[in-house]
């Protein structure tokens, strides 16, 4: 037998280390498809097996290991046969990698340095987003570059001497070139009084002013005095051990610019220094932050509006005056010790109301927070009882009607359906029977080929000003023999020696039976 085995030529123009390359061939037994056979692939000297398909085509994934020539050899296990085997190779690549560091100059100490450069592949200058190793004086930390390879990262000596920096990148992918650098830090001839400090407070808080008093080689100024001078008034702290100062200012009052400065006048062994000359700080109006909620919107039923007041850290403010504005008419009320504002409102109309409540307070930002909310008509229930028929073939039609919270309906007026034809009147006049005393009731005589005809009877509650309309679902005559008897016992909960009272209720299609005897047993026992 001849078997040809073949190895396609379809790598990609560039492969790395680590890229996976699909490795694809043939085989074929005296020029025919060889079919579902072994095939062994010997790739950079080790031995990988896979296997032909229906079509005697195979592949296998390869996972480059290292860069150089890789050759491959493709043979089919068969016996009693000549084969010739395919034969390939494919370079797997290791480009240069460049770390460029824009030059540095020697600087002095405190003075921000920025460390500025780039990282790409030598061969296409195609730079690299990724994160490098930056270490100074042996500190590491992580630096990235941007999708263009550059990268920029600043960092301030906080003592003299010399500074080595690197900027490495670790990628068995790449020939790396990393970056390395020098600069030296020399001392500054000057004395430095550093703080932050905000441009405005809050009325009421602090105006906090800390700082560090350090000589030229940043050593603290230990037991100086630091001057603080604040609207022409002078307030006086000594710094600590480590040369830091703080003092707060207590605000009273809400006033702009405020002019203060920081100073030390020094002694035989530190210069004078000042700092914040001519700066001003701010005292505002307080920021505190209301909200609003409302619990129902339902028409001539008392809704809660309520809400809260906080300063900026979320602690409850008591006390605090708010204005509510409803569709122009107003309320006032005040915070409780949990900041909590209430108000009960009862809308008398339908549609949408807006809601605004306003913090009314001298020394605060009159901040607000709005809603709105609609009223409309309350959904609506219509229940048809069963319609009993006596022996003269009449029968009282009877409707009740509940709103959305169960609660009985009494105004409005409702049309019966018999087969789905409105009743009328003898003069064809639709019959509207009002609710009274929680009912719809409309006497009507059947026929007796009613009876026979498995009339449907329905409810339709035309609605009214606050009600929506509604219709029930249909019911069927009922003749007197013709019995539903349902029997319900009430829950009770007793105490141990504690005297209870069971009671059953028996009802036939709707209604009570008054007749007859009830037997009771507890725990089975009669």
């Amino acid at each position: 037998f001849n078997i040809n085995v073949t190895v396609d030529e379809n790598f990609p123009e560039e492969i790395l280390i680590g890229d996976e390359i699909t490795i694809t061939g043939s085989a074929t037994l005296q020029n025919n498809t060889l079919k579902n056979n072994p095939i062994v692939l010997t790739i950079d000297g080790t031995k990988y097996t896979t296997s032909t398909d229906e079509e005697g085509k195979y592949s296998y994934t390869y996972t480059a290991a290292r860069n150089g020539t890789i050759a491959i050899t493709a043979n089919a296990t068969f016996t009693n046969a000549a084969i010739t085997l395919g034969q390939t190779s494919f370079f797997v690549a290791k480009p240069t990698v460049n770390i460029d560091i824009d030059e540095l100059s020697d600087t002095l100490s405190l003075t921000p340095i920025s460390l500025d450069g780039r990282i790409y592949i030598a061969q296409n200058n195609t730079g690299i987003g990724t994160d490098l190793l930056l270490t100074i004086n042996g500190i590491e930390s992580t630096l990235t570059s941007d999708e263009d390879g550059y990268f920029t990262y600043t960092f301030t000596p906080d003592s003299v001497g010399v500074y080595e920096i690197s900027i490495e990148y670790e990628n068995i992918r790449y020939e790396i070139h990393n970056a390395l650098a020098t600069i030296t830090v020399n001392k500054r001839e000057t004395q430095l009084v550093n703080d932050k400090l905000p441009i405005a407070v809050q009325l009421n808080e602090a105006f906090p002013i800390t700082g560090r008093l350090i000589d030229e080689k940043n050593s603290p100024v230990d037991n100086a005095e630091v001057i603080f001078i604040i609207n022409d008034e002078t307030y006086i702290n000594t710094t600590d051990s480590d040369g830091y100062y703080a003092f707060n200012y207590q605000t009273t009052n809400i006033q702009d610019n405020n002019l203060y400065e920081v100073r030390y006048y020094g002694d035989d062994d530190y210069f004078l220094s000042r700092n914040y000359v001519g700066s001003f700080f701010d005292v505002e109006l307080i920021d505190a932050i209301i909200t609003i909620d409302i619990t129902n919107n339902i028409l001539n039923e008392p809704i809660t509006i309520t809400g809260t007041v906080t300063d900026s850290k979320n602690n409850a403010l008591s006390d605090i005056h708010v204005i509510i504005e409803i569709s122009d008419n107003q309320y006032e009320r005040t915070t409780n010790d949990e900041g909590i504002y209430e108000l009960t409102f009862t809308p008398t109309k339908l549609g949408k109301y807006n809601v605004t409540a306003t913090i009314n307070e001298e020394n605060y930002i009159p901040n607000k927070a709005t809603t709105e909310f609609n009223v409309g008509k309350m959904q609506t229930t219509t229940t048809i009882s069963p319609v009993k028929v006596t022996p003269t073939l009449d029968a009282n039609l009877t409707a009740t009607v509940v709103d959305s919270n169960n609660n009985p309906v009494t105004t409005g007026k409702v049309v019966f359906k018999i087969n789905g034809k409105t009743v009328k009147d003898e003069n064809g006049k639709v019959i509207y029977t009002k609710i009274v005393d929680q009912k719809a009731v409309l006497a009507h005589r059947f026929t007796e080929s009613d009876l026979g005809q498995n009339v449907s009877i329905s409810a339709s509650y035309s609605g009214t000003t606050y009600y929506e309309p509604s219709t029930s679902d249909k019911v069927n005559i009922i003749t007197s023999d013709d019995h539903n008897v349902i029997m319900t016992l009430n829950d009770i909960t007793a105490m141990k020696t504690e005297t209870v009272t069971i009671t059953a209720t028996l009802t036939d299609n709707d209604e009570n039976i008054n007749i007859g005897k009830v037997v009771f047993k507890i725990n089975g026992k009669t």
